[in-house]
């Protein structure tokens, strides 16, 4: 999504003039951007100061259960990453070759605005149903949902319009399945050690996005078919595997607490709390709270950004 929003600031560089003549300069504008965010990003974010004397806090160990359900998800979830590869070259590859008139910057950027509007919309999506479904099972009906696409879109006989309508179906599915192998490292791993999964998921994640593109892309070369069903079809075996490897989770990942099984107690019990005791309240919870404030008729709670160094083991 970075890159997406990298590429709309870009976009009026690139187009104006037609002919691309600036092309490279937006190039560099790009660079630029990159750069400042990396300052920006290395000044701003920054490790709270540690008084001396003060010990580190030791971080817990992740239970076996837990450390079992996360590496199953880190694994489904590098391989849908590698199965996606075969939505990706449909996109650029496959795209360009059947549909010249698609080849263009102009068009380019125009699918490139539709993938922004996608991914938004499939993480909009995601927030409104995966109390009802379960995160694993979203999981399971993305990968499922770009296997097929990749199936359909090797079919022969399909013309522009068609194709990129069913690419832009897969991947709203294919941003759910990644959108939900993150909240579910998130979910299950200990609070201390997030970034540890988290990072260890991204890295996964990163040698298969890698190395996907070396073997996809050569499978597609050497058997010289425009249409790359071929290739398509060794994707979606890939992305039938991640299908394979999220389903046992459906099982096995904890179950959310529903908004039932939170108890409101007395609204005195709440009133007198921290901003940070506030903000590790359950959702359903301050909702509840808020809505009886305003009717007793009292001010409803807000919280605002507090102290970095208190906040930052928490982030």
């Amino acid at each position: 999504l970075g890159g997406a929003v990298g590429g709309l600031v870009a976009m009026p560089f690139v187009l104006d003039p037609e002919n691309g003549e600036n092309f490279f300069g937006s190039v560099w504008l790009a660079v630029a951007l990159t750069i400042i965010i990396f300052f920006m990003v290395t000044i701003f974010v920054v490790e709270a100061e540690q008084e001396d004397g003060e010990d580190k806090p030791h971080p817990s160990t992740t239970p076996k259960m837990a450390a079992y359900i996360l590496w199953m998800t880190i694994i489904a979830s590098s391989l849908d990453t590698a199965g996606d590869e075969g939505l990706r070259m449909a996109r650029s590859t496959i795209l360009s070759a059947l549909f010249p008139e698609w080849s263009t910057i102009a068009r380019q950027n125009y699918l490139l605005i539709g993938t922004i509007v996608v991914a938004f919309s499939s993480g909009a999506m995601l927030s409104a149903i995966k109390h009802i479904f379960g995160l694993p099972k979203l999981a399971v009906l993305g990968c499922a949902a770009t296997m097929i696409t990749q199936v359909v879109l090797s079919i022969d006989g399909i013309s522009s319009a068609p194709f990129i309508a069913i690419w832009h179906v897969g991947k709203f599915f294919g941003f759910m399945s990644t959108f939900c192998g993150n909240f579910m490292v998130q979910e299950v791993s200990p609070q201390d050690q997030r970034g540890l999964w988290t990072g260890r998921r991204g890295a996964c994640n990163n040698i298969a996005k890698a190395i996907s593109p070396l073997i996809f892309a050569t499978i597609y070369d050497a058997v010289g078919n425009t249409r790359g069903s071929e290739m398509l079809y060794a994707t979606a075996l890939i992305s039938f595997f991640s299908v394979i490897a999220y389903a046992p989770l459906v099982k096995l990942f904890p179950k959310q607490k529903t908004a039932a099984t939170e108890e409101v107690l007395d609204l005195l019990d709440y009133e007198d709390i921290s901003d940070h005791e506030w903000d590790k309240l359950p959702l359903a919870v301050t909702r509840k709270i808020v809505k009886m404030q305003i009717a007793t008729g009292k001010k409803p709670r807000f919280t605002f950004w507090g102290d970095y160094s208190e906040q930052q083991p928490t982030l």
